[in-house]
């Protein structure tokens, strides 16, 4: 028992020595007059400087100190001296933001408990000051300590009452949420999940932040998992906070927060425009918060730039200005500025505008170089240089910055993405067909990363179909396929804002009747483009892919309705781009075959007709592969000496295809047998051995 009591002397010599250093105060020696009293009057008289001390501190008054020491002296044994000091400290903590007050509440804490081992209070007051601690040091081991003590007190919470009990859950929820964002695992967020549940079914009438810190958690969920179930949860609770407090600012940026990510993951603008207006709401309740500018900003870039909207893009710099006023030196906002800035720039054809991104985001990756957002920025920024003046070097620059910013952050699915696109980007340009492949592999790990965003899966099914495309890969156009088909089923409600989802799925059709020949193919390709035509009349190439179908299944079918179809886009076709070469030229291809299957003469005769105009078009908008397919319909209509002309002008241009292919064309077959043509490819395959041989 004398041990006991001069461990607690200890304890409490500790603690003054603990005061003195962290808040000096003058030393008073012990007065002469408390030797005198009794120990229930030294009791009586802590208590009354114990609430002296109380009053004092929450009058951010530090003679509170003198008094909490002067209490500890005349009742060193007693628990609740001690745990009304680690309380007071602890709320002197959180509404001074004083960090040292927490560490003198963690000790005051720890004599209370050994003092009084079964008392529910203390361990439920300690377990939540060492979560304020460990979220202030962002060090794990007091979260760690934190959810032991939170253990005991749920073994004395039995005689509690239902309130006690929900509120010792919701801070043990707090607690696991605190771990989540230092261990980044999923398990913990579910923890905290689970305890919020097991909270709310002791609450009759749960609060506001209550609801706030429930939401959050399914909000912090859905951003680790990429789950929109996750946000669809958290958007619940949030407007349980905004339903019982319209006035809460956290409960319309959460909500706005939400709906942002939920919009992201669907591209649909519904939750765009929810999203808007609770950014409104939450700047109406506060507009100084640089969070909400900066948030505010990303949701409005992110849809200028899937939109190619200029205006949200605008809207999106004037957001970042907001946020720099507040805090002129954030990487965030400086990144989210050059990336709006350089795409409002690229889109509405302003180099002034790109330039200035460029010298805002050099400044910025010189003064904090760590901070892998500011690489991502960097590199949007070159790649818009590169899109605006058609040139690669700036695409394999952007590359550069990407790749380290990717060494700064493995498992930012973002990087990944932008990294894979600027190698689609380069493969354009380049025409290399490895270049794509990588593209596809990068797009591959962003989709991993973050599997439930219809944008990078729509980035990687394009990627895909480009190299099966110059691959002729029928495993990569069905894997493209697929991709599409999932992206269109998962998002149904969207589909009308995105006729490219139904455009690239279309497409990606066509590709399989050309590598397959099958007319199925064909046949759901023409309803989806006419799909498109539908949603937007004016989308890109949309009429000439639909008459490449038509005239590729017209080959099929042999119909000559569906070969007066294709004609027909065509026509729309060139409307639409009337200096497309490749259109003249899939135009006069198709009144070839339309011509050459004629069983009358004189109709042959005006289709082969028309079919030259359209092809010596294509030739004059410079096409060179406009004189192989020439010298084939003159070969048709026996014009020998001219079909040879222009065979030889594609070889000029190296334009040919292999001689294999020239030795199977049907369409030459009358030209084959002269002897102009027999020198012709002899002197080819000459050239074709000596060039082997070299």
């Amino acid at each position: 028992m004398n041990n006991m009591s001069s461990n607690k002397i200890d304890k409490t010599h500790l603690l003054q020595r603990f005061f003195n250093r962290i808040f000096p105060q003058k030393n008073n020696e012990v007065p002469d007059k408390w030797m005198k009293l009794s120990v229930k009057e030294k009791n009586e008289l802590s208590k009354k400087y114990l609430s002296k001390a109380e009053t004092l501190l929450q009058k951010n008054d530090l003679k509170a100190l003198k008094y909490f020491e002067a209490a500890s002296e005349l009742a060193p044994s007693d628990p609740e001296n001690w745990f009304r000091q680690g309380v007071a400290f602890y709320q002197y903590a959180i509404l001074e933001n004083q960090e040292k007050a927490f560490q003198l509440a963690n000790k005051n804490f720890t004599v209370a408990s050994q003092l009084d081992t079964e008392n529910f209070d203390i361990w439920l007051n300690w377990g939540l000051t060492l979560t304020q601690l460990g979220k202030a040091h962002s060090e794990l081991h007091f979260l760690t300590d934190a959810k032991a003590k939170f253990e005991t007190a749920i073994r004395l919470s039995d005689s509690q009452s239902p309130e006690k009990k929900g509120d010792l859950y919701w801070k043990i929820g707090l607690l696991w949420t605190a771990i989540s964002e230092a261990s980044g695992e999923a398990i913990d967020l579910r923890m905290a999940i689970q305890s919020f549940c097991t909270s709310s079914s002791y609450q009759n009438n749960a609060s506001s932040d209550f609801w706030r810190d429930f939401g959050n958690a399914y909000l912090q969920m859905g951003l680790l998992i990429n789950d929109s179930k996750m946000y669809f949860q958290s958007i619940e609770y949030f407007r349980k906070v905004v339903k019982s407090n319209s006035e809460s600012y956290e409960g319309w940026f959460c909500l706005a927060q939400a709906y942002t990510q939920l919009y992201i993951n669907t591209i649909d603008e519904h939750y765009y425009n929810h999203a808007h207006e609770c950014f409104t709401q939450a700047l109406k309740k506060n507009n100084t918060k640089i969070e909400l500018w900066l948030n505010w900003a990303q949701l409005l870039g992110e849809a200028g730039i899937l939109n190619k909207d200029p205006q949200r893009l605008k809207l999106a710099t004037q957001k970042c200005i907001r946020a720099q006023n507040i805090d002129p030196r954030h990487p965030l906002v400086i990144g989210q500025w050059t990336e709006s800035l350089s795409q409002l720039g690229l889109f509405t054809n302003r180099l002034d505008l790109m330039i200035e991104s460029e010298n805002k985001i050099i400044k910025a990756v010189d003064q904090f170089p760590d901070e892998p957002e500011l690489w991502y920025a960097y590199g949007v920024c070159l790649m818009a240089f590169g899109k605006y003046y058609e040139e690669p070097d700036f695409i394999e620059a952007a590359i550069e910055k990407i790749q380290h910013g990717i060494s700064l952050d493995r498992s930012c699915a973002e990087l990944w993405h932008i990294l894979a696109s600027a190698y689609y980007e380069l493969g354009y340009f380049l025409e290399d067909v490895e270049i794509f492949q990588q593209s596809c592999d990068f797009f591959s790990r962003a989709c991993d990363l973050k599997p439930s965003c219809p944008s990078l899966s729509f980035g990687y099914a394009k990627a895909l179909l480009k190299l099966a495309e110059c691959t002729a890969d029928i495993d990569s156009l069905k894997k493209g396929t697929a991709l599409l088909e999932a992206i269109i089923q998962s998002h149904k409600t969207a589909i009308l804002q995105h006729p490219n989802w139904l455009f690239y799925y279309a497409l990606s059709l066509f590709l399989l009747g050309e590598l397959t020949d099958e007319e199925k193919y064909y046949t759901k390709a023409i309803e989806l483009f006419l799909h498109v035509i539908l949603v937007d009349p004016q989308y890109p190439d949309i009429y000439f892919k639909t008459a490449l179908c038509f005239s590729h299944l017209a080959e099929i079918t042999l119909e000559k309705e569906v070969f007066s179809k294709a004609i027909n886009y065509f026509m729309l076709a060139v409307k639409q781009e009337p200096e497309n070469d490749q259109i003249w030229l899939e135009w006069g291809l198709t009144l070839t075959h339309l011509a050459d299957l004629s069983q009358n003469e004189t109709t042959a005769q005006a289709f082969f007709k028309e079919a030259e105009q359209k092809i010596m078009r294509s030739g004059q908008l410079g096409n060179q592969h406009a004189y192989y397919q020439m010298a084939c319909l003159l070969s048709l209509t026996r014009r020998y000496s001219q079909a040879m002309e222009f065979i030889e002008k594609a070889q000029l241009f190296d334009a040919l295809p292999p001689i294999e292919e020239i030795m199977e064309d049907d369409w030459l077959e009358n030209l084959r047998y002269t002897q102009a043509f027999s020198d012709f490819i002899a002197c080819l395959e000459t050239n074709q051995n000596t060039a082997e041989e070299l």
